[in-house]
Formats: structure tokens, sequence, C-alpha cells
């Protein structure tokens, strides 16, 4: 009950900015913010108001160089805890993967932490769709259907995933940890048609791949 007060509020504060104490900039746009909201979400701006920085002395930052729709969303999550990722007919990015995909890389870039597995859930329930599978993929699978949709035969989801790769290293990183850890916990085992004797089994934590 208090949590969601907490949240009414918190979106209300996006709307009036009587008390805003921070303005952040992108492109033409400029969003009348609060330090202490997002300080409760980004690690990287609490620690630009807390420390000796341009930023925190006149309380304004400029972000032209990341994505304008990105920003929105990501100042609207600061304030709602959660975004649309159906994009608008004048924006650039014409698919909710494509949303995501930016989403994830500004949440990235600005250690957002709860923002980073929402973007990579509804970027797998977005493929998902893009691959008319009609199915979402609860965390980590949004990360193995990535993998998933490059291979199959369905052009729009193969682009949609090998750009968003490309576009956010990170989320191909995240990918290789879920998918060893998914391995391990499962006990798979996975062999190379080039070397048979590679990967005869899943090594253990600290072990070196052999290779035959």
């Amino acid at each position: 009950m208090e949590s969601a007060k907490f949240k009414t509020v918190a979106q209300s504060l996006l709307k009036d900015s009587t008390f805003a104490d921070f303005v952040i900039k992108c492109g033409w746009k400029e969003y009348k913010v609060h330090r202490f909201i997002l300080s409760c979400h980004s690690d990287y701006f609490k620690k630009c108001f807390e420390g000796k920085f341009l930023e925190s002395e006149s309380r304004i930052i400029e972000v032209h160089e990341d994505d304008a729709e990105a920003v929105e969303l990501m100042i609207g999550y600061f304030y709602a805890f959660d975004y649309s990722d159906e994009p608008k007919p004048e924006a650039k990015l014409k698919n909710s993967t494509l949303v995501n995909a930016v989403v994830y890389a500004i949440a990235d870039k600005y250690e957002i932490t709860d923002l980073k597995p929402l973007a990579m859930k509804k970027f797998g329930v977005s493929l998902g769709r893009a691959c008319d599978k009609g199915q979402e993929f609860p965390l980590p699978w949004s990360c193995m259907w990535v993998l998933g949709a490059i291979a199959v035969d369905t052009p729009e989801a193969k682009q949609a995933s090998l750009d968003f790769v490309q576009r956010v290293p990170q989320f191909g990183a995240d990918i290789a940890v879920k998918l060893a850890e998914m391995t391990a916990k499962a006990g798979m085992t996975a062999r190379c048609s080039c070397h048979p004797s590679c990967f005869d089994s899943v090594p253990k934590a600290g072990e070196a791949l052999k290779h035959g």
C-alpha cells in the first residue's frame, strides 16, 4: 500500500516542477527533475550529485549524444517505475524491439539497476511478437530467444536481434553469462563439428576449456 502511494506521488512530481532541482537537456528538450528521485534509481546520477562535478554545481546535465527517445523513456521510468515500448507515430524507432534496445542501452550507461532487467524482459516479449509466436519469455529465456531469433527465417526478428546485440555489446555479454549459467545448471554438454573433443563437458568454475 505504501509502495503504491509512493509511486502515485512520484508520478505526480514528473508533471509538477515546483520542487525540481535539476535539469536534463537532450536535443531541444529540457526535463526538470528531482535529484532525490534520480538518486533512488541511478548510481550514475547519485555519484554525479555527490561528487564535485560541474553538473552537481550547475545542476544541469546535457546528454545530447544519447538517443532522445531513450532519454525521455528513462526519465519517465524514474517516476513511473515502468515505461511503454509502443513506438510513437513520429518516432524514429519504428518497433517495440528497438525501443527496448535503446532503453536497455541507456539503463546500462546510467547504471539503472532495475531498468535493465525490465528492458530485457520487454525485449524478449517484443521479439517474440516479431517472430509471431505470441509468447512471453521471462528472464533469462529472453536472452535465449535473442539467439534463437537470429537463426529463424523471420527477417524482422533476425535483423532486430542482430541490431540490438551489435548496438548494445553489454547485452551480448549478458546473454553469454546467462546461457553459461543455464547450461551449467542443466548439466548440458556440447560438441563442435571441427573438434569433437571440444566442450565434452561443461567446465567447472575456474577450469580452462581444453581444445583437443
